[in-house]
């Protein structure tokens, strides 16, 4: 209110507010701030994609279009062009997808049209193709070449064949050529011209009349059995005509799987030697090494890329997927497709050696003497370089050799030139052209397993520059083949019925359906939308169906009986799709998420409330981390401590013994602890496939040129860059050679040929374990301020399929010689914690208690003398460690938990590390502990947290019974029972009684009585009260050992 004239008070108006009394006049809301209600004491502010104009009584929602990502805004961002919100209340602009382009903001990006691709983010009109490029399909990112034979003269077609009479020998042509007078073409699409009625005589007299011999030649050796080996001899017509012939045998005959080698005949003159143009795999060209005289030359391959040739070869070891030999006259090629190629052209000596030559490799081959098994991918096998010498020997090496060589005497050349260049070596693709004759040699052989094909593979060391970039493609048969059955299995399931057919909400009398589903999607869709051809990839059918799930999960609870048949149905789809996928080079199918983990409450800092999944909460988010004591960038209150916190501001900071910072509660955001955060997917720059970052093992900071898929590195034969963060190659010292040594002794003992166990510290620093005020006001004149310790992370790793699997971590707090009592000489196992990736299974835990012991021995040859270890497994949704454990990993229950640290500290007595082990609660009894200053006080332990908590109960008891003295004498009584100080003897059979009484040493008890299921205490025997009897053979050392911010610890003797 405001009082103007002093007669009465006016409320101040919507927008305006008065936070104090004696106001003569209203204060106006600041820029960003609002109220809608008069008599406001004070304003609210405009949240995230939301904004409060000046002089207005409302936040407003931007409008589409425009956003704001900060509170207090009193007004709205546009998007940046290329970027867009349809949607009101925006907090950030979205960018335009590839493929796309935004030119409003406020609409949804639009897809780039045929003869248009959009190759980068948030643009605002789609490239058109350059000449010579087209693309028949919307949201493309790039266009194709037109391909020899054709022309492109409109992006937005399909390549027009080159008519009869023209021709095309070039990519990317908008036009063809006319062929030259008596020159012509038999059909449309062809790369050159030949002249009408040409003889024949080189193409193809000359590979008939090879073949007819060296036919002969087999057919009459009596040491070829043909009822084990079978020779196919073909001789294909119409290859002018559109390699006709040869298409229809490798498409249509049951002969083409049994082929496991063909070598094919052609010729472009009659004269000079016939040459190996082309062979895949490189293999191959070893095998052809045998013969007696080889003529061939890698530069022959090379040729051939820029001769836009397209030949029988290519039908054969292209869309056939067949290893082969591809061998061609070359010399007086002016006579090729005329009237002068008359036989009388052909040299005798020609097609002796060609015949030769190609009789002594059907011989290696029908005899077994090379390797018949098929390779894994023959259209991409790393090449040769190879030549021959004098006809007489075929010298091959393989192109990393070639590459070193170049790089050894590319260094000498830089160093006496004082000069710095860089060598790039650019690879193309390999196509093929010519007219062809074959012969396909076939075997009853097995093929070989994906190792040996492997091991076959020559691998090559190359930057990314030199790889070819090769985005994938697939055409609808190819994704309808491999993923209808998917959908018609699904829609097989009995319990499928309810996602067959879109949802009828308003049938179904379900009204909330659209505003909670705003993208319905069913099977039926799925499969109408992958019969039209809709789906580019796989992974858009795959997203699809996650949205399917997604959906029926969102809208129904998990007890019904829809989300329990969905989530069955996700199985089923998991078990079909991962297989489809590793096929066409994808990681899998699968909807890989992130779930929102256990939080701590900053408002009790010494009770560490938990804000449990699905819990709501309060955050701030502090904008300004520079400021004293407030450095973490968000806050988090749960309900409970938020709602206990009466005042309109909340006392944050880091530290609560510094400080503290006045937050406004305003300023506190409500949120929901259920936001599940997906799998990055990540492109490979090859081949462009999606693949979960965590499937691909890839992070940028290691391979900064990018990720390449394993499908690409396997196809392309790539050798990526080595790992240089590896577990080994991480400092070593004592303590982890020690563990690493005997872990893997252990190992080496049970003969296990498994990967290495290395073990690292990864971490150590000096830190303070201050006393807490409580504890420090309570017992003020007798005790320290601090106890110093050292801190370490021990974790350990397996090698397993060439990578690092971490599978076991410890934190550890050491407390040496220097500092003062009761922490003197002891170690503390803060945290242990394991994930069951351990090979092989049935040593896993023998090889954590190795570690455990391990340590334990390291501190002992130390001079520590007590080990504190925490025994109680980790509560549901709550890790110490390693977050989100595996599903099958089966969690120890206390009882298993503390049988199995038993067995553990047994192994350590019979080997002399430990003496002996008791729990904690009998240790104090047996030493007669009157005050829980005799107890040890840890960082972060349960016991010091447990203390306060019950000191501030003590004295809120005690302040409660004062108040009571007033009201009688019998109060009065009572309360002298209560609060005596005398000291309180805890025994077993007293101690639940104990925690009634709370007073003195009752707070030891309360506490005790709390911890006594889960604490061990393992240490030195006492024989007097101030002395310890140690074993001669053992250093009085201790150590202390827990895992989690909870009551528990082993003390043990060392």
């Amino acid at each position: 209110f405001y009082c103007p004239d002093g007669i009465q008070q006016i409320p101040c108006a919507p927008g305006n507010y008065t936070n104090t009394y004696e106001q003569s006049k209203c204060r106006q809301c600041p820029p960003g701030h609002y109220n809608i209600k008069p008599s406001s004491t004070n304003c609210s502010r405009a949240q995230p994609g939301h904004y409060a104009p000046v002089n207005n009584n409302i936040s407003r929602p931007c409008p589409p279009g425009t956003y704001t990502n900060k509170p207090a805004q009193q007004s709205c961002k546009t998007c940046r062009p290329g970027t867009y919100s349809t949607q009101p209340g925006t907090q950030n602009c979205i960018r335009c997808q590839l493929g796309h382009f935004c030119p409003d903001p406020t609409k949804l990006p639009q897809p780039c049209p045929a003869g248009f691709y959009g190759d980068i983010y948030e643009q605002t009109k789609c490239k058109i193709c350059p000449k010579g490029y087209y693309t028949i399909y919307p949201r493309v990112t790039y266009c194709t070449k037109c391909p020899i034979g054709n022309s492109c003269a409109d992006p937005a077609t399909t390549p027009k064949p080159c008519p009869v009479g023209f021709y095309n020998g070039l990519f990317a042509q908008t036009t063809c050529r006319q062929c030259k007078s008596g020159w012509t073409t038999n059909v449309p699409g062809q790369a050159e011209c030949t002249m009408e009625f040409s003889l024949g005589g080189s193409d193809d007299g000359s590979g008939v009349v090879i073949l007819l011999e060296v036919l002969s030649n087999l057919v009459n050796n009596p040491t070829i059995i043909f009822d084990r080996v079978h020779l196919i001899v073909l001789f294909t017509g119409a290859e002018e005509l559109g390699l006709k012939g040869a298409q229809a045998f490798i498409s249509n005959h049951t002969w083409k799987t049994s082929i496991r080698r063909f070598i094919n005949l052609d010729s472009t003159g009659g004269n000079g030697k016939a040459i190996l143009f082309r062979a895949k795999p490189s293999q191959l060209v070893v095998d052809y090494g045998r013969v007696p005289r080889p003529h061939a030359n890698v530069f022959g391959d090379e040729i051939l890329q820029y001769l836009g040739a397209n030949t029988d070869y290519t039908q054969f070891a292209t869309k056939g997927s067949l290893p082969g030999y591809d061998f061609a006259f070359y010399l007086d090629g002016y006579n090729y497709h005329t009237l002068l190629d008359r036989p009388s052209i052909v040299e005798l000596g020609a097609l002796q050696h060609l015949g030769e030559n190609t009789l002594a490799l059907s011989h290696e081959i029908l005899f077994g003497r090379v390797d018949l098994q098929q390779p894994y991918n023959i259209s991409d096998d790393d090449n040769l370089i190879y030549f021959d010498i004098l006809g007489r020997h075929l010298v091959t090496y393989k192109m990393s050799t070639s590459i070193i060589v170049q790089a050894i005497l590319t260094g000498l050349i830089l160093f006496s030139m004082i000069n710095n260049e860089t060598i790039q070596n650019n690879f193309s693709d390999i196509s093929t052209n010519s007219t062809s004759t074959q012969m396909m040699i076939e075997t009853h052989s097995q093929l070989s397993n994906k190792d040996d094909m492997e091991s076959m593979l020559v691998h090559i060391d190359t930057s990314i520059k030199s790889v070819p970039k090769h985005p994938v493609q697939f055409t609808s048969e190819n994704l309808r083949t491999h993923l209808e059955p998917i959908i018609l299995k699904m829609i097989a399931w009995e319990y499928s019925y309810l996602f067959q057919q879109p949802i009828n909400h308003v049938s179904l009398v379900i009204l909330d359906y659209p505003k909670i589903i705003k993208h319905a999607m069913d099977m039926s869709t799925i499969h109408n939308k992958l019969l039209r051809g809709e789906y580019k990839n796989p992974l858009e059918f795959c997203d699809d169906i996650w949205l399917m799930f997604n959906n029926a999960q969102l809208y129904n609870k998990n007890t019904t009986l829809i989300n329990k048949m969905c989530t069955k149905l996700a199985e089923l789809f998991v078990e079909y799709i991962d297989p489809v996928m590793q096929t066409l080079g994808y990681c899998c199918g699968r909807q890989y998420e992130y779930l929102p983990q256990v939080m701590l409450c900053d408002g009790q800092q010494q009770q560490y409330c938990q804000i449990e999944l699905n819990d709501n909460y309060y955050y701030y988010n502090n904008l300004d981390p520079s400021r004293l004591n407030l450095s973490y960038d968000k806050y988090i209150f749960c309900v409970k401590c938020f709602n206990s916190i009466k005042n309109d501001s909340i006392f944050v900071g880091d530290d609560p013994t510094q400080t503290l910072v006045e937050i406004p509660k305003s300023l506190f955001l409500s949120a929901k602890n259920d936001i599940k955060k997906p799998e990055q997917m990540i492109d490979c720059i090859i081949c462009t496939r999606r693949w979960h970052q965590v499937c691909g093992l890839h992070l940028n900071e290691i391979w900064s040129e990018g990720f390449i898929c394993k499908t690409c590195i396997h196809e392309y034969n790539i050798k990526r860059k080595e790992n240089p963060y590896i577990a080994s190659k991480l400092p070593i010292n004592d303590l982890s050679s020690r563990l690493e040594q005997r872990v893997n002794n252990f190992l080496r003992n049970k003969n296990c040929q498994t990967g290495h166990v290395t073990i690292r510290i990864l971490s150590a620093s000096d830190k303070i374990c201050e006393i807490k005020p409580q504890l420090k006001k309570y017992y003020s004149n007798q005790l320290v301020n601090n106890y110093p310790y050292r801190n370490k992370t021990i974790f350990a790793f397996q090698e397993i399929d060439n990578v690092d699997i971490v599978f076991f971590g410890m934190y550890v707090q050491e407390y040496d010689e220097h500092c003062p009592e009761p922490n003197k000489r002891r170690i503390y196992i803060t945290y242990f914690d394991t994930v069951h990736f351990f090979q092989p299974k049935i040593y896993r835990t023998d090889i954590y208690h190795e570690i455990l012991i391990g340590y334990l021995d390291y501190v002992k040859q130390h001079g520590y003398m007590y080990a504190h270890m925490w025994a109680c497994p980790a509560s549901k949704d709550f890790d110490y460690i390693f977050h989100r454990h595996p599903s099958e990993q089966h969690i120890l229950k206390p009882k298993r938990l503390q049988d199995w640290c038993k067995k553990m500290l047994d192994k350590a007595i019979v080997e002399r590390i430990v003496i002996n082990y008791k729990d904690i609660v009998q240790d104090c009894l047996d030493n007669q502990v009157q005050t829980v200053l005799d107890i040890p006080y840890f960082d972060h332990d349960f016991w010091p947290f447990m203390i306060e908590d019950n000191i501030e109960k003590l004295n809120q008891e005690e302040e409660d019974r004062r108040k009571q003295h007033v009201e009688g004498e019998q109060s009065m009584i009572d309360e002298e029972k209560i609060s005596d100080k005398s000291e309180y003897p805890v025994t077993k059979d007293n101690m639940n009684y104990a925690v009634v009484i709370v007073g003195g040493i009752s707070i030891f008890a309360t506490v005790y009585w709390i911890v006594s299921a889960r604490h061990w205490f393992v240490g030195p025997k006492r024989t007097t009260k101030n002395s310890f009897q140690l074993s001669p053979t053992f250093i009085t050392t201790s150590g202390t050992t827990k895992i989690s911010p909870s009551p528990n610890a082993i003390h043990s003797q060392l």
